[in-house]
This record gives structure tokens, C-alpha cells and sequence, in this order.
């Protein structure tokens, strides 16, 4: 199986006024082409820090991360991000914050356009395109952001909590439309999120941090078939997957 994500022996210590503090310490994880990982631990266990540094949006202290065999220094077309806060200007319109990349690329109005619509349409807000962020639901401007990051085309999506800011119902709509997506049009996908049924629910493997420093504890591998939906959480599977990652965290 091919590697998208090569993460080796990798460490970052942060400086500050108050001393050093060393947010991860010897991280090693590899993550294949089309495959769902999802990241999960304590707050402060680094998870969002690593996904940054595989974003390039920081630099290791020690090690090195690799997408697709070229050394990551800094931010690429090839990794798309999805914030927990949307990112959305205020002053586009849906179709213009999608058509946004694509533009900064270069890409012809008529290619951006075309590209911008099915995107959108995928995320169920066809009807919705000529609207202002400011007239969005919080959830609707996430469906936004993330036809964002995948108009683009990047070999590997990276989602930093990207429904944490949304309530209980339309985060689990989300889910659902996230799974629909990736099994229509694999790709690459790491996401960190604190909430351990959404990780088991989406993902293949599941990484669960500890912290101080933030390293590896362990990697659950996730088998609960293709179609899962809402209704899988109620599984006995689904329940022992959580019982062990839940556990895990917990321990020291």
C-alpha cells in the first residue's frame, strides 16, 4: 500500500517566557494513500501541533514528515485544511470562498466555476451559492469550508476538529456527510478531533495520543465495514472499540 503521510522520529519543543515546553516527543506514523485517520487524546497531548506541522503551517524541532516522498517545509496544494472555525470571507459569496484556491492557482474562470459548483452541490448547498457566510448557519459554513478544501484537489485532506463548534445534531449530519463523500471519492484524510466516538465512527485507525509530552500510545485499527451511519454507535463492536480507546486516554 502506497504512503501518503510519512511522519518520522519527530519532536517539537515550543520557547517560551516561561521556559521550554516539549508539546510532542519521537512521533512515527505512516498513513496510506485513501486512508481515514483519525487522531484523538487529552487536550494538550499535541494532536492539533502535529497536524499543523504535517500541514506546514509549523516546523519540527527534531525529525521529518514526508507527503508522498517529497519533504514537507511549509504549506502545499497537495494538503488541503479544514479549521474548526470556518475561515470563510465575510465579503464572498459561497461559490467565490469555493472558487477562492482554485483562482490563487491560476485555474480559468469557466474550470473554477464548473469545479465550484460540484463541490458545492456535493455538500447540499446548491440553492445557497450566491449567499454571504453571514447569512450561513454554523453549519452550512463548515458544508463551505470543506467544498473549499476539496475543490482544490489535495492529496490529502487534513480536518483540525473540524465540527467541534457545532451542535449535536448537525455535527452528527456532518459525519454522515464526510463518510458519503470519502466512500464516493477516496482521498486521504487525517483529522484530529477530542471526541472518541466520532474518531471510531470515521476512521480505519484511530491514533490515541498521551500527553506531556504528547507521543503515541497506541494505534486502533477499526473494522466496522464500509456503511456506517449513526446506527453503528449502537453496535457491540462500536461499544468495545470505545470502551478501549476511552480507557486508554484515561490512563497515564
Amino acid at each position: 500500500m502506497d504512503e501518503s503521510i510519512e511522519v518520522k522520529n519527530v519532536s517539537k519543543k515550543f520557547h517560551t517566557k516561561n521556559g521550554d515546553v516539549q508539546a510532542l516527543s519521537d512521533i512515527n506514523l505512516t498513513v496510506h494513500d485513501k486512508e481515514f485517520v483519525s487522531i484523538i487524546g487529552r487536550s494538550g497531548c499535541g494532536k492539533s501541533t502535529l497536524l499543523r506541522i504535517i500541514g506546514g503551517l509549523e516546523t519540527a524541532s527534531n525529525g521529518e514528515v514526508k507527503c508522498h516522498s517529497h519533504e514537507i517545509d511549509g504549506p502545499g496544494s497537495d494538503r488541503g485544511m479544514v479549521f474548526q472555525h470556518y475561515s470563510l470571507f465575510p465579503w464572498m459569496t459561497v461559490k467565490r470562498n469555493v472558487e477562492f484556491g482554485l483562482k490563487q492557482k491560476g485555474t480559468n474562470k469557466k474550470t473554477r466555476s464548473e469545479i465550484a459548483e460540484k463541490y458545492i452541490d456535493l455538500v447540499g448547498l446548491k440553492e445557497f451559492e450566491n449567499l454571504y457566510p453571514k447569512n450561513l448557519s454554523g453549519g452550512m459554513q463548515q458544508r463551505v469550508a470543506l467544498a473549499r478544501g476539496l475543490a482544490n484537489d489535495p492529496e490529502v485532506l487534513l480536518l483540525d476538529e473540524p465540527f467541534g463548534a457545532l451542535d449535536m445534531q448537525t455535527r452528527e449530519d456532518m459525519q454522515d456527510l464526510l463518510l458519503d463523500i470519502w466512500q464516493k471519492s477516496p482521498k486521504t484524510i487525517v483529522m484530529v478531533t477530542h471526541d472518541v466516538e466520532e474518531a471510531i465512527l470515521l476512521a480505519n485507525r484511530v491514533v490515541i495520543m498521551s500527553s506531556h509530552p504528547g507521543k503515541i500510545k497506541k494505534i486502533l485499527k477499526i473494522e466496522l465495514g464500509e456503511q456506517r451511519r449513526f446506527e453503528t454507535r449502537l453496535t457491540s463492536e462500536f461499544l468495545k472499540y470505545k470502551g478501549i480507546a476511552s480507557k486508554l486516554i484515561r490512563s497515564k
